[in-house]
Formats: structure tokens, sequence, C-alpha cells
């Protein structure tokens, strides 16, 4: 109440006039002990409702800040274990619809044919690495060389390209949505304009510069072993350590690491060159990229770090082992539930809260991998966008709503109630809204407290108290005696009623 910008001055007046109108109501009804009480459980259930109602309001107008956050009731729902707990944590989010929507396979191809297609585009890639290797070594000229490493680029790209095409194919359509949205080709296509606008030449040079001094470094030192090796005594089996053929295959190592500078130099300016012309096409070839990168983790082939119950740091593992890890902490959650409630591990607080730890690491597994799907398909964006985030318009869940209407339901609600207004109407719904709230967290002694609970209730709580009080309430015509039903409803009175007795 101390958060709320009313003066405390309005508040005490506030009190005194609420009190005051109660000892006028009681008196009006010749001072009878029932008004009195009736009347002073519904002003201070109602005043309850009204503050804490108002101050959920201010805090989410006012936003986060350093001492408080906006109201919300996710953290409230995501440990409920009630019968209500599953579907109310599923208005804010539902991991598993979107697991199975962004990192289980789609059924078109099974994860064996998806690795045996992608090993058949490995071992292209790796023949024409082998086919290099052999025309290198048989090319004599630097030019030839050249035109070998040139030939064996373009047959490169042209593999890489046709393996992630198949495999972008294969990307959950879910995950293809996303990353095409947000306009993300032209995002890609501006990135890669600055890429090419901000590549500096001489950095480039730089970099072939350097290259070619440790290619004469390495000659040079190479050179001296060779020497210190030579002056030594021949080994007793006859085989000097080095010979003029030793010398010479160093010197055309340092030939070809310099040949391989200037060709990686070459590229890099030619890259450039071709990025500024063919953005396009460059930009929609990335976005493939991403998408095949996404896939190879759905389908088993590339692995992201996670954190695995009963293991300190990440583990490395690919979409279907983490669903796999996910299955199993379900299991055990569902065993060590099922085992209690055959009385086979009851009686303890240390079997329930064993059981509680179990179901909320299966609610945190299941939520953590829906977590990493979507952060791992904002770091390909991010990298599309040429390494800065993308601004995605936040979705307000169906949970955050009714976030809001929860909180203006708690200041009309209490705003009724203090006012005597429809009394008997909003005490029912205020005692349902407690049912609800109790049906989520439930004070049953096998289930965890819920959240800032005082004490340690069994079976009854504070809700159940509340809820019992707003239906005594809703039998007796309190508004009559102190409120506004007493203008709203004589209309439809069709007797006087007669005052109240002790």
């Amino acid at each position: 109440m101390s958060h709320l910008p009313i003066p405390l001055a309005v508040l005490y007046a506030g009190l005194a006039g609420t009190v005051i109108a109660l000892i006028v109501a009681t008196a009006t009804n010749k001072w009878s002990p029932r008004v009195f009480f009736l009347l002073a459980l519904r002003l201070a259930i109602g005043w309850h409702f009204l503050f804490e109602g108002l101050n959920k309001v201010q805090s989410y107008y006012t936003g986060p800040t350093e001492t408080s956050k906006p109201f919300s009731s996710e953290p409230y729902f995501r440990a409920a274990p009630g019968p209500l707990g599953p579907r109310m944590r599923r208005e804010f989010s539902d991991p598993a619809k979107e697991i199975a929507k962004k990192v289980k396979a789609p059924d078109a191809m099974s994860l064996a044919e998806f690795a045996g297609k992608s090993a058949e585009f490995e071992n292209e890639l790796k023949a024409i690495d082998a086919t290099e290797a052999t025309a290198l070594n048989a090319a004599k000229t630097p030019a030839e060389k050249d035109v070998v490493r040139a030939k064996a680029i373009t047959e490169r790209d042209e593999a890489r390209a046709k393996r992630d095409t198949f495999q972008a194919a294969q990307c959950p359509a879910a995950v293809a949505e996303l990353i095409d949205a947000n306009d993300m080709l032209t995002k890609t296509e501006d990135a890669i304009q600055l890429e090419v606008s901000t590549t500096d030449p001489k950095a480039i040079k730089d970099a072939e510069d350097k290259a070619l001094k440790a290619a004469d470094e390495a000659e040079a030192n190479a050179l001296k072993h060779a020497r210190i090796h030579a002056t030594k005594e021949v080994p007793k089996d006859g085989i000097p350590r080095w010979t003029a053929t030793d010398v010479a295959a160093i010197t055309k190592d340092k030939e070809a690491a310099k040949a391989k500078a200037r060709a990686d130099a070459d590229k890099k300016r030619v890259d450039s060159k071709a990025k500024g012309v063919k953005f396009k096409t460059e930009a929609a070839q990335r976005i493939v990229e991403a998408k095949a990168a996404y896939a190879r983790w759905v389908y088993g082939l590339d692995a992201r770090g996670a954190q695995v119950k009963f293991v300190s740091g990440d583990v490395l593992l690919t979409g279907p082992q983490r669903i796999e890890h996910l299955k199993w902490v379900q299991l055990l959650a569902q065993e060590v539930a099922t085992r209690q409630s055959n009385d086979l591990g009851n009686g303890t607080g240390t079997d329930s809260k064993r059981v509680a730890e179990f179901r909320m690491a299966a609610i945190a597994a299941e939520a953590e991998l829906a977590r990493d799907a979507d952060a791992f398909i904002a770091e390909l964006k991010k990298e599309l966008n040429g390494g800065k985030a993308v601004e995605i318009d936040p979705i307000s869940s169906r949970g955050q709503l009714l976030d809001r209407i929860t909180m203006w339901f708690l200041v009309i609600v209490g705003a009724f109630l203090m006012g005597g207004l429809f009394t008997r109407v909003v005490c029912v719904l205020a005692a349902g809204f407690l049912a609800t709230t109790y049906l989520t967290h439930p004070a049953f002694p096998w289930y965890p407290l819920p959240p800032n609970t005082e004490g340690n209730p069994v079976f009854v709580n504070k809700n159940v108290i509340e809820a019992i009080a707003l239906l005594a309430l809703a039998c007796y015509p309190t508004g009559r005696w102190l409120g506004l039903d007493a203008l709203v409803l004589r209309p439809f009175w069709k007797h006087k009623p007669d005052s109240p007795q002790c």
C-alpha cells in the first residue's frame, strides 16, 4: 500500500469514513452485532481486494524498476501442482506445443534418412578435397595451382549449396517461418552491403603480408634445424638426419604457403567484390544456410550446449537427445509421484519434497528446451543481421491478458464491496476467483506450499477462509444495510425487509 501514489492523508480519511459509515449503519439497524460484524467483514474483504488490485495496476503501468517488477502471475502458476496448474501455464506459454513445432523433426523424413543423405554430400566434399590435393601435387607452376584451387572452390561451393538447400528444406515449418519473418531477407541484404562497404583492402593486404612473413620465418627455422642436425654425428643406422632433398622440400613448402596466402587474399578480394555485386543472391543463400544449421540440430547432426539435471555445466546435445532427456525426466517425475500415490513413499516431508523437486525439474526441462529453441533462432537471425539482434515485437499471451483482467477485476470487486453495489453477485464472483486460485495451488500436504505462503496450511488456507466468508456474505443483504444496493435495488423489492435482529 505504501507503494501506491496515494497520500497517506487520503488513506486515513478513507479509513475513517469507512469506520464512521459502519457505525452509522449499525446504529440504524438497532446496534445489531450481526449487522456490525457482517458489514465489517464485507468492508475488510473489499478493502483487501481494492488495494491488492490497485497495487498490481500501479506496478503494471509503472513498469520494471530497480525495486519492483510489473505484476505477473506466471511465476505463481509455473510451480502450480493443482488441477488447474497445467491449464494456467499453457495460458502463458505451451512448451510442449512449441517443442512439437520447433524441436521435433518433421515426419516427412526420418533421422536416419536425413543423416544418410547429408553424409552423401559430406562424402562429395571430401572427394573434392582429395581431387584438389592430387591436382595440386601434379601442378607444375603456381598458375596451374591457382587454377586447381579456383576450380575446387567453385565445386565446393556448389556442393555446399546443394547440401544446405536439401537440409534447409527439412527445417521445421514454424522455424523457417520465424527465420523469414521481420523482413529478414532485406535485413540480410543490408548487412551484406554494410559488410562489403566496411571491408578494408588494407586489412586484406596486411593479412597477406603477415602470412608471407610467417612462411619466410617457418623456412628460416626449418633450415636452421637442418644445419644443426647436419653437423651432428651420423646415426648408427647410417641414414643422415637431413639431406638436400629435405632442404628442397622446406623451400617447396615455403613457396606453397606463400602461394596459398596470395590465393586466399585474392579470394577475399574477389568475394568482397562478388558480394557487393550479387548481394541479393548471397543474402538468400545465407538464409538457406541458417535454416540448414537449425535442421542439422533438429535431426541430430549438430549439438548445442544445454543444462542437464544431475550434471554441472553445459552438455553438448542434439535436438533428439534433448527430447529423449526431457522424456526421461518426465518419466522419472511420474514414477516418483506414482510411488507416493501408492503410499510407498508417503509419510515424511522429505518424500513430498522429493516429488515436488522432480515435478518442477520436469516442468523446468520442458520450458528450458522451448526457450533454447527460441534462443537458437534468435542467434541465427542475429548472424543474418550482421551481428545485431533483431527486434521482434512482443506478442501478448492469453496469460498476460488474464493478468490485466485479474488486476482490474480485483479493483472492481473491492470497490463494489466497499460501496455495497450488487453485493451478493460480487461476493459469489470473488469466491469463484479464490476457488480458481486454490485449485491451481491447493494446500494439500503432498504438494509444495505456494510462493510467499505464511504458516503451514493443511487443506485449508487463507483463500478457502476468505471464499467461505464471501459466500456467507452473499446470504445476507448487506448492500441494503450499507451501500448503493439500497438505492439501485429498491425498485425490485417486493416487501420491506425486516431490520435484522441480534
